[in-house]
């Protein structure tokens, strides 16, 4: 089925009515089996569309398992959060890839998860200055260090107070994306980073 093909065939069509030497058809002429240059092309894509016609089945019967499975992120939100602590992709691609009611629907469970796990590192003695003994007093020094401690702490119970619970998810999120091959290594280092922030604030 090509140019010079069907060419061929439209000829012959057009001499088969006039000629005496090809028999007559009942009731029609040759003519009326011209085709155009478009149903030409039609015919081309229907045989290159035939010759998978043996793997249509199976090529549906993989498409209908990829739906299955595609859909079963849908009942569970390990997959939308295991991507969220990703820090090479966080939610970018959920926010660009995903439809816009599936990626509310994510984050509302991201959120969720993180209200269950999420636990303030605010110990009583930091939320509450507590009486310095004098020994103690001596060996930290200067004039005004007991006073000036116990200001400091009130600032971070403060600070701790007007938190919002879901401040530090957001300014995990907000912060630029990550190049990390190791992601539990890279979580290990980061808590060990916001540990020893808290272990510096405690010590003042």
């Amino acid at each position: 089925l090509n140019f010079i093909c069907w060419q061929g065939v439209n000829r012959f069509i057009q001499l088969a009515d006039d000629s005496d030497e090809v028999p007559k058809l009942q009731g029609k002429s040759y003519g009326v089996f011209k085709l155009s240059a478009e149903e030409w092309k039609k015919l081309e894509l229907m045989h290159d569309v035939l010759q998978f016609d043996d793997f249509s089945s199976a090529i549906n019967s993989g498409l209908d398992n990829i739906r299955k499975w595609y859909h079963k992120i849908d009942e569970t939100d390990v997959y939308f959060v295991c991507l969220a602590l990703d820090p090479n992709y966080k939610v970018a691609y959920a926010k660009g890839k995903w439809e816009p009611r599936d990626f509310d629907e994510g984050m509302r469970s991201l959120r969720k998860v993180f209200d269950k796990y999420y636990h303030c590192n605010v110990s009583p003695a930091t939320a509450e200055p507590a009486a310095v003994a004098p020994a103690l007093l001596a060996r930290q020094g200067s004039y005004g260090h007991s006073w000036m401690r116990d200001a400091v702490k009130t600032r971070v119970a403060n600070d701790t107070a007007n938190r919002r619970p879901h401040q530090e998810l957001d300014e995990y999120l907000a912060a630029p994306l990550e190049d990390v091959e190791n992601i539990v290594a890279w979580w290990g280092v980061s808590f060990s980073h916001r540990v020893s922030l808290q272990v510096d604030l405690k010590c003042l």
